[in-house]
């Protein structure tokens, strides 16, 4: 089953190329084929349906008018793709959307709501015994804990990331326990880009 944090994976796209945009209706099997080829599993592993976690913007400046209109017709497409959309209402107190159109002086705390609610889901389904493999699409090392508990409740994981945009525990090598026992393997959408862009 895959869990995607939704305003990660907005951000961290850019990385894999200019102009780069995710083909939501491929990007389910390839994480799927992936996932079973690092586990070493003859057959591709059934995923869906597939849950995507994010933030709807509320109280923004009115010159985000068209960004924030944008955000809501993707999760009304995934929606219509099948993907269990759920989200969570963001104020920006007045402020831009963007972090770079933002004055330098203006602070505020980001809501917590994706992060709890992704980790409690795959840890609720788990135990609820709907998966046998998770699917993480995430880039923080915050994940760790529920990574460790998904574990063991007897499910696997391979944690799926980009590799400019995520924690240094994805991407060591070292056998430090910690590694050893969130996660089965990792998979890098870097590796798999042309699978997963849209070309229309």
């Amino acid at each position: 089953m895959i869990f995607i944090e939704g305003p990660w994976l907005r951000h961290a796209v850019h990385s894999l190329g200019s102009g780069f945009r995710a083909d939501y209706n491929s990007l389910p099997d390839a994480l799927a084929e992936e996932s079973a080829k690092k586990l070493g599993l003859e057959e591709t592993m059934l995923v869906k349906p597939v849950c995507f976690y994010d933030t709807v913007p509320v109280n923004f400046d009115p010159q985000d008018n068209a960004g924030a209109i944008r955000i809501r017709a993707v999760h009304d497409n995934l929606r219509s793709r099948g993907y269990n959309v759920t989200v969570y209402p963001m104020d920006y107190q007045g402020s831009r959307i963007r972090r770079d159109e933002r004055m330098e002086s203006t602070r505020f705390a980001p809501e917590k709501f994706v992060d709890m609610s992704l980790g409690a889901g795959m840890l609720d389904y788990a135990r609820s015994d709907l998966y046998d493999v998770a699917i993480p699409l995430i880039g923080a090392g915050k994940y760790v804990p529920a990574l460790q508990l998904v574990r063991k409740s007897g499910k696997r994981v391979v944690v799926a990331t980009i590799r400019d945009n995520c924690s240094p525990l994805y991407t060591s090598t070292s056998p430090h326990e910690i590694l050893r026992e969130c996660y089965d393997g990792v998979i890098f959408l870097d590796d798999f880009v042309g699978k997963i862009e849209f070309r229309g």
